[in-house]
């Protein structure tokens, strides 16, 4: 094949391709927020290589939720307005 009177490699869907992934996540402790992911992914054939990926999270979560029920044993008393 031939473009702007250069000569091209025709193309080819031939040859094999692999890839392998893999991938961990830690968390140090319970009560701390920050969490890891670490991560690896590998290819082999014709192309061949490697990428690994490091991943620093921090989740922060509200200690105690607040509900907007209002209890029928205990409703929110409210102030009268005087006339």
């Amino acid at each position: 094949a031939s473009t702007n009177g250069f000569s091209v490699e025709a193309p080819s869907i031939r040859g094999n391709t692999g890839i392998g992934v893999a991938g961990v996540t830690l968390k140090p402790s319970a009560r701390l927020p920050p969490c890891f992911d670490l991560g690896v992914q590998g290819y082999v054939g014709k192309r061949k290589g490697a990428t690994e990926s490091l991943l620093m999270r921090i989740e922060f979560r509200s200690a105690k939720k607040r509900s907007g029920v209002i209890s029928a044993a205990n409703p929110r008393k409210r102030p009268r307005r005087s006339v």
